[in-house]
């Protein structure tokens, strides 16, 4: 079971975002397609864990610009589900625990659609939403994570903006009221072409970005608030990872030029892992999607994925940080 930090909620908002207006929600593209679609090269995936540890969704960007799910659960035939839309980029994906922000929970997708606009879908308890407009103007894949406290819940999501830096919004659940907050900055200069990737850990909120330098650049609130972006070094052009594989640690996953995938454990330690990056191998041809990204639990599996040399998404996975090497998904059917 995933413990729960007792951190006050309109702290965690205070560093998260200034708004708090409810965004009206506006229909989107959501014609869907029965034949699956392969993901398109290059594009980033997405991936999400349940909080009770038993699904795994992969999300991707098929050839038809639509975004398809993949149940990975060991019981689930691998068959991709198109959610229809129509995005730029690859999609990201959170799970939400029922009765937060919603009454059913369920799997949240966001992707860079119509006008350089966030766009979401969620699951309900009568299916999926519609897409839905959450505005702004992005230049890059969003990234999302989800946060519970014992009182509250937070849902994250932050994409590179038109000037550069890290732009995003949540939507908050506090003393049973639930609400979108207005975008904000959180700084930074980002590689065009990249965008964030973010992750909660006892109740602090990480990002990661690839600086105009190309190494990898990463920041957090603390209860202070938000602290410098720092170097952690690296070299890439592609969007990196982070994932939270273990009590209070926190690790950047990045591919390199020569398409293998390293990993940099930069915050919290864990035996036997030293400091700085380490190669985990590969041939890969797109930015890297982690989990778990929101939830500390020793039974939680840690998971890379990215596209491989053909096209395909491939999988780097086992208990921290013991990676048990690249293996290619299967999707049915």
């Amino acid at each position: 079971m995933r413990h729960l930090y007792r951190i006050s909620a309109t702290r965690l908002l205070a560093v998260l975002a200034g708004g708090g207006a409810a965004l009206a929600l506006a229909a989107g593209p959501a014609s869907a397609q029965s034949v699956p679609a392969p993901p398109m090269p290059g594009v980033t995936l997405g991936a999400a864990i349940s909080p009770d540890l038993v699904t795994t969704d992969l999300v991707y960007t098929g050839t038809d610009h639509q975004v398809w799910s993949v149940d990975l659960s060991s019981m689930s035939q691998h068959v991709p589900e198109s959610l229809g839309g129509k995005i730029a980029g690859g999609p990201a994906a959170a799970w939400v625990s029922p009765g937060t922000l919603s009454p059913t929970g369920g799997l949240a997708v966001f992707g860079r659609g119509t006008g350089n606009r966030l766009w979401w879908r969620h699951q309900t308890s009568s299916g999926w939403s519609r897409w839905a407009s959450l505005g702004g103007t992005i230049t890059s894949r969003p990234t999302a994570a989800y946060w519970q406290g014992p009182d509250s819940a937070i849902l994250g999501v932050f994409a590179r903006g038109a000037d550069g830096a890290v732009w995003g919004r949540v939507e908050y659940h506090v003393s049973g009221h639930t609400a979108w907050t207005s975008w904000s900055s959180y700084g930074g200069h980002l590689l065009t072409g990249t965008g964030p990737a973010v992750a909660f850990t006892h109740g602090r909120i990480f990002l990661a970005a690839v600086g105009t330098d190309r190494a990898v650049w990463v920041r957090h609130n603390s209860p202070g608030g938000w602290r410098p972006w720092r170097s952690i070094g690296g070299h890439t052009t592609v969007a990196p990872a982070l994932a939270t594989p273990a009590d209070g640690v926190v690790v950047a996953f990045a591919r390199g030029t020569a398409s293998t995938a390293s990993y940099n454990e930069f915050h919290g330690q864990t035996a036997g892992v030293t400091a700085g990056w380490h190669s985990i191998g590969g041939t890969l041809t797109s930015g890297l999607t982690a989990i778990p990204d929101q939830m500390e639990s020793a039974a939680a599996a840690t998971s890379v994925f990215a596209l491989g040399p053909d096209h395909r998404p491939w999988v780097d996975s086992g208990t921290w940080p013991a990676l048990t090497g690249w293996q290619q998904v299967s999707i049915g059917p």
